[in-house]
């Protein structure tokens, strides 16, 4: 059957994030509606008048079943189970490292073990929290703790059995995803990153094991009953299942377009960064945006990915398994390959500003990136970086021909944003008020420039303004000297070290925040004035080495070490023309940095390196004598 509607039961710590991901590239926003408050919110849709329903495809969240009935014509459902015992443990320790979960005081103040937490009834997620959404229980107010039965158990059975295409499980999540394109007849093939994935936090005890099953008994049924069921449905689709999931890990070419007859196409694989921890900041969101790209791109090459582990020698596996003609590393990554190859630059900080311990010193040293480079660039077929300044470095310090130097601005996924609405809410954790704060998401490296942006704060605030100013991202070793200078300023009731963010808080932030400073002296382009302006917020920036190139008169400029240019700049937004000016300019911006922008770009640069590929047969010997 063929169905209108999808609605995605988003049953929390069970890959839920993933999916929301996966789902958000393939849906119009203007066609997509998120809830995240299965009471409050979830009434409210429901509330909504026919003509504002209608438009709602893809209905996807923390929703209990039943809301089907708000949408208008045929619809399904998709959901992902989790091991009860895997669930309640990523669900403590998702709460206890978030200090916005609302179930972080408890553990933190009560000193809570992982038992404590599975015991303690302190909320309807960790009470059969499966079956309660499944059977269509909202919250607590309509069914107490400690008040499931046998018969919701049977309820939420009936629920799959009747309204969901797939019922998924988390241990399992390539297959679940193949099931879903297969039996919703995706025309699509699913492409993820995995995210919001904590840390795996090693084996649960035996006592503690059984004191969750005891908390959950009915979940535990659930599940088993769920993974039969599974199994037989894998067991009807066992072929194209297998092929789904081949396709989904990039062992099969996404793009399945045959070769041109003029014999100028290639097989071309990608190579993902071999790290994609959230906490690695831009270079784990550069890497899934362009993998969304990527996998909706139409090529006459044969294109497939691999993730590689370093030292394994994977990738030149893939070339003489596969017989492929070029690799493309997405990153400033590279194994030996017997074929030509793309390298992509980000920066080539050591040479600029060498003078920063954490180029030069500490962990990829000077003498490592130096290494790296002056081995990796001359001989790759094409340089991948930026714009024109990140590629005159390339060819001023290690002599790359301008013609094998390939500017490709950095993309920006928008799809994804353009469904945020603001929720200001989550900013109370933080003690931030709409509008009257500043805000730098960057990690804690020194050339990241905290510095100026505190004494800028200091002078606002001998001024006058009563602005707070608030920093995101992970220590990388200079926090605690921010900190510091912090407190030595005066300032430190007006400044918020929040450390690493979950991503709905990170989008709040930028929606609410009065700009976007962002004082990084190293180009030649950077993520977030993209990401602030995709989600119409002011950006004030140092400029950096590209970054006039990059964000043209989408952005306030500032000298990097100037606090009172920062200020200056600052404070000219207090004019609603310049602002609405500025929004208005990044909106225009980001849509010229879209994902399939950045890959077409890649197409086309395949295509010109095609013409030289075709001059040799692959494998083929040489004889020098």
């Amino acid at each position: 059957m063929t169905y209108r509607n999808l609605i995605f039961l988003h049953i929390p710590k069970a890959a839920g994030t993933t999916l929301h991901s996966i789902l958000e590239s393939h849906y119009p926003p203007a066609n997509t509606y998120s809830i995240y408050d299965p009471d409050i919110a979830a009434k409210e849709f429901a509330a909504w008048p026919l003509a504002k329903r209608e438009p709602i495809r893809l209905l996807k969240g923390h929703v209990a079943f039943g809301l089907h009935e708000s949408l208008v014509g045929e619809t399904t459902y998709i959901t992902v189970l989790r091991d009860p015992v895997e669930r309640v443990k990523s669900h403590y320790y998702y709460a206890k490292r978030y200090p916005t979960h609302y179930l972080h005081k408890e553990i933190v103040e009560r000193n809570m073990s992982l038992k404590d937490y599975a015991t303690a009834r302190l909320s309807d997620e960790l009470d059969n929290g499966q079956v309660r959404m499944l059977a269509g229980i909202v919250s607590e107010k309509d069914l107490p703790l400690g008040a499931c039965s046998a018969e919701l158990l049977k309820k939420a059975q009936q629920n799959i059995e009747r309204h969901f295409s797939v019922a998924g499980l988390a241990e399992r999540f390539d297959e679940s995803l193949a099931l879903m394109a297969i039996r919703l007849g995706w025309d699509w093939t699913p492409s993820y990153e995995s995210l919001n994935v904590a840390p795996e936090k090693g084996q649960v005890d035996t006592e503690t094991r059984a004191a969750i099953e005891r908390a959950n008994p009915f979940d535990f049924e659930l599940y088993a009953w769920a993974k039969r069921r599974f199994e037989e449905l894998l067991s009807q689709h066992k072929d194209e299942v297998a092929l789904g999931v081949r396709r989904i890990r990039g062992e099969t070419p996404r793009s399945q377009a045959p070769r041109k007859a003029s014999g100028h196409s290639m097989k071309v694989l990608f190579v993902g960064n071999p790290s994609d921890r959230p906490t690695d900041g831009g270079s784990a969101t550069f890497q899934q945006t362009v993998l969304s790209g990527l996998q909706k791109m139409s090529s006459a090459h044969e294109c497939s990915y691999v993730q590689p582990t370093p030292g394994k020698g994977v990738v030149q596996s893939w070339v003489v398994e596969k017989k492929i003609d070029f690799v493309w590393f997405l990153s400033p990554y590279f194994e030996p390959v017997e074929v030509p190859f793309a390298t992509t630059v980000w920066d080539l900080g050591h040479r600029e500003m060498p003078y920063f311990p954490e180029l030069s010193l500490s962990g990829w040293t000077f003498d490592q990136r130096e290494a790296y480079y002056s081995h990796v660039l001359p001989r790759a077929g094409l340089v991948v970086i930026g714009n024109s300044v990140g590629a005159r470095t390339v060819n001023e310090f290690y002599r790359v021909r301008p013609e094998n130097i390939c500017e490709i601005p950095l993309p920006v996924n928008t799809t994804p944003l353009q469904a945020v609405s603001r929720e200001p809410g989550l900013l109370q954790p933080y003690g931030l008020t709409p509008g009257e704060y500043l805000f730098y998401p960057a990690q804690f490296w020194p050339h990241k420039n905290h510095i100026t942006l505190i004494d800028a704060l200091a002078t606002l605030h001998a001024a006058g303004a009563q602005m707070k100013l608030i920093f995101t991202g992970s220590d990388k070793g200079n926090r605690q000297y921010v900190e510091d200078y912090v407190a030595s300023r005066g300032l430190k009731d007006w400044v918020v070290f929040a450390g690493f963010v979950e991503t709905p808080v990170l989008h709040q932030l930028y929606l609410n925040a009065y700009a976007m400073t962002f004082a990084s002296l190293l180009g030649p382009d950077n993520l977030p004035p993209l990401e602030a302006m995709a989600l119409g917020c002011p950006v004030v920036s140092a400029a950096f080495s590209g970054a006039r190139e990059q964000m043209g008169d989408a952005a306030l400029l500032f000298e990097g070490l100037d606090a009172n240019d920062c200020v200056a700049k600052i404070a000219a937004l207090s004019d609603p023309g310049l602002r609405a000016k500025l929004v208005a300019n990044g909106h225009a911006l980001v849509q010229t940095r879209r994902p399939d922008v950045y890959v077409a770009k890649i197409n086309q640069a395949l295509d010109g390196f095609a013409r030289k590929r075709k001059l040799w047969e692959p494998g083929n010997s040489y004889r020098h004598t």
